[in-house]
């Protein structure tokens, strides 16, 4: 009977055993699945925040590769506005030089003409002179032979009156066409010296 007690005892001692054995490994299996799906979960998340990282740096630097191709474009245009630009300039600097130099061409030219033409009136107003001075010489030979042709005539006259008759002769008549000619005003004028000498050409 003591050995059946026993037995009975040991057997439900170990029934209990065996449950709080299996309860724990239970537990423990709950536990570890509860921590393997949290590691799982973190674990996904985790993959899904470096994928969404991923993919927002493939977005930045296809942005930044864009916006690198067009600053690209822009300084090559800016370079080939700068060139032309240059060209631009230096053809304008070339136009430039060249209109000074035709500018300073013509200024001497300009000099050289203006030169010329108070060469070419000088020379006139001195032929005017000479020429003027010249009738003047005439003009004060005529009068000496007129005063001399004068008082031969008015000689000449006063026999003639006392004779009775009017003696006009050929030295009378010349001295009448000589004083005729000094009382024209067109005679010392300086467009008449004009046209008495000779233009010279240009």
């Amino acid at each position: 009977l003591a050995q059946q007690t026993l037995d009975r005892e040991s057997s439900e001692k170990l029934q209990r055993v065996q449950a709080e054995s299996n309860e724990l490994v239970a537990g423990a299996r709950l536990e570890f699945e509860e921590e393997g799906q949290s590691s799982l979960r973190r674990a996904l998340w985790q993959l899904q925040v470096a994928d969404d990282c991923m993919q927002t740096m493939r977005l930045r630097q296809e942005q930044e590769a864009e916006a690198m191709a067009t600053c690209h474009t822009e300084l090559a245009q800016l370079r080939q506005e700068a060139s032309e630009e240059n060209l631009s300039c230096r053809r304008l600097a070339a136009a430039v030089a060249s209109s000074e130099s035709e500018q300073r061409a013509l200024v001497q030219k300009v000099h050289l003409l203006e030169g010329a033409q108070l060469d070419r009136e000088s020379r006139e107003s001195l032929e005017v002179i000479a020429e003027a001075s010249r009738d003047r010489c005439e003009a004060e030979a005529i009068l000496a032979r007129m005063r001399v042709r004068g008082s031969d005539l008015g000689q000449r006259m006063n026999g003639a009156v006392a004779g009775g008759d009017e003696v006009r002769s050929p030295h009378w008549a010349s001295g009448q066409r000589e004083a005729r000619s000094l009382r024209s005003p067109t005679r010392f004028s300086p467009s008449a010296q004009r046209q008495k000498s000779p233009q010279p050409s240009p």
